[in-house]
């Protein structure tokens, strides 16, 4: 979808993500445009990053850990414990 300012976007694949550290967060949606309402969620991932809402980096270090945890039982399995 277009306008007239040239901004594309595909409501189905935006989201809001409230970047704050307000506990409510009433007032800031729904964003509804071209008549579809945008999804509001906690987190994004966003090229490679997950971004959370309270920017505390929380999850994608997890996701991270899990990764490199992962990786080192295959190796270790590969390899032997020596």
């Amino acid at each position: 979808m277009g306008c007239k300012e040239g901004l594309n976007i595909s409501p189905h694949k935006t989201a809001i993500v409230p970047f704050t550290n307000r506990r409510n967060t009433e007032g800031l949606g729904p964003l509804t445009p071209y008549g579809k309402k945008l999804a509001m969620l906690d987190k994004v991932k966003y090229l490679g990053v997950i971004l959370d809402s309270k920017l505390t980096w929380n999850q994608h270090l997890q996701k991270i850990i899990n990764k490199a945890q992962t990786t080192f039982a295959v190796v270790r399995c590969t390899c032997g414990k020596k």
